[in-house]
């Protein structure tokens, strides 16, 4: 969803149904002069970010569930679950967002750079899952960038997630960016104010790059990982099978 301000739309009705977001007077409602926003799950939850810079919650009225006072200038947003939004901003980096209901504050959990405009969210898969497969049980949130980008993030357990946490952090030592550029810096979450590592989040087309290694690369980082090379490919190629050949982005659920 788009910043959507709600500045010029005084003594407006806002209603949420099935899969559509409306705003309008009552007099634009009755003639279907209205905006009209699609929505993907769970309407009875309005998420909105524009001057109020908050998060509200439908129940017999809209109330100020909690305030952002870091704000920013917000491309996408999408609930990942009940108690998970993630968002995407101006500067190209991504960050989740855990509500917290005792709290005036919602805590951000997550940050990353992505380096891609993110201009939409949706829930849903890019591969056919077989019933009995553990990745098939991974949650997984589509997105799109205004430069034809499209990927995935999924949401893993929390053991995979540590796990390939050391996989990547080992990996950045065999692996080389495009002109030795270094990968914590590029990835940490930046916007001109503030610069932080990134976390609870992985860079799956990282962690993928395993698999173009030559043997003698991957039993290095087997060794460095303490594990066989044969159970670092399984671990891998469980992975690829999130998206086969889209870019893949994954946090800690």
């Amino acid at each position: 969803m788009c910043p959507f301000s709600t500045a010029s739309f005084p003594d407006s009705l806002a209603i949420a149904k099935q899969s559509e977001f409306s705003i309008g007077t009552m007099g634009d409602i009755q003639n279907q002069k209205i905006r009209t926003i699609p929505l993907n799950e769970q309407p009875k939850r309005i998420c909105h970010q524009e001057q109020s810079r908050t998060l509200a919650h439908e129940e017999s009225a809209i109330k100020e569930l909690a305030r952002d006072y870091n704000p920013k200038w917000m491309t996408a947003v999408e609930m990942i679950d009940d108690d998970i939004y993630i968002g995407a901003e101006n500067s190209y980096n991504l960050f989740t967002v855990r509500k917290n209901s005792d709290a005036a504050t919602d805590g951000v959990v997550g940050e990353y750079h992505l380096g891609e405009f993110v201009s939409r969210f949706c829930h849903g898969s890019l591969v056919m899952h077989l019933p009995d497969s553990q990745m098939g049980q991974i949650p997984t949130v589509i997105f799109s960038t205004t430069n034809g980008v499209i990927g995935i993030i999924a949401s893993l357990p929390h053991d995979q997630y540590v796990f390939l946490k050391k996989l990547q952090a080992t990996l950045v030592k065999f692996i080389k960016g495009v002109g030795s550029l270094c990968h914590e810096q590029w990835r940490s979450f930046h916007n001109g104010k503030k610069m932080l590592d990134a976390r609870n989040f992985l860079d799956g087309d990282l962690i993928e790059s395993f698999l173009d290694l030559n043997r003698g690369k991957m039993e290095e980082v087997a060794e460095a990982m303490a594990v066989r090379v044969e159970e670092l490919l399984q671990r891998v190629e469980e992975l690829t099978r999130l998206h086969q050949t889209m870019p893949c982005h994954v946090h800690e659920e």
